[in-house]
């Protein structure tokens, strides 16, 4: 299937110069060829773009995907389920501003990637680091000051990080994640 973005603005993210009355045919799911001026074959879609601007996929290299907050210590409390739901909404979202990567650099998942790949869920290449590991009292360690675990242990998982200690634990807790 050959689509052509005909009748377009068109900046390259190369060039400062805008190429305009240009078009773009894409041949299945890859760009073919961008020129100025019409083109014309005959078995192709043709979307008359109306002279808007067409742009490269923008990539975003740092979001958190399952936070839907800055205030960590409140997303860090959030069910897991209500968590996602938001990272859906919030990579369909992403996509549609013309985002066609993201990296996640805490919090995301497999999961979520696999649920893009295979169309289950709409949203941007989304490539992730699963959880960021952070030492007692560091960037990810969320816990308030009177905070007791449940279980006894001292661990902490948050939305987007895990606290570890020592280097036997960080080897430990990378080895089961890959």
């Amino acid at each position: 299937m050959i689509t052509v973005l005909s009748n377009a603005r068109i900046f390259d993210g190369v060039s400062e110069n805008i190429i305009e009355n240009g078009a773009v045919v894409i041949e299945g799911d890859r760009i073919r060829d961008v020129t100025s001026g019409a083109v014309r074959l005959s078995d192709a879609r043709v979307i008359d773009c109306r002279n808007r601007y067409l742009i490269p996929g923008l990539i975003d290299c740092h979001v958190h995907a399952c936070s839907p907050t800055y205030n960590l210590p409140v997303a860090d409390h959030l069910p897991a389920s209500l968590l996602t739901s938001h990272a859906v909404r919030w990579l369909k979202g992403a996509l549609h501003r013309g985002f066609t990567s993201v990296r996640d650099a805490g919090g995301g998942d497999v999961g979520l990637h696999l649920a893009i790949e295979r169309g289950v869920i709409e949203g941007p290449r989304f490539f992730f680091s699963g959880k960021a590991l952070s030492q007692t009292g560091g960037h990810s360690d969320n816990r308030p000051a009177d905070y007791v675990p449940q279980c006894g242990c001292a661990g902490y998982a948050g939305c987007t990080g895990l606290v570890v200690d020592g280097a036997d634990a960080v080897r430990l807790v990378v080895r089961r994640a890959a």
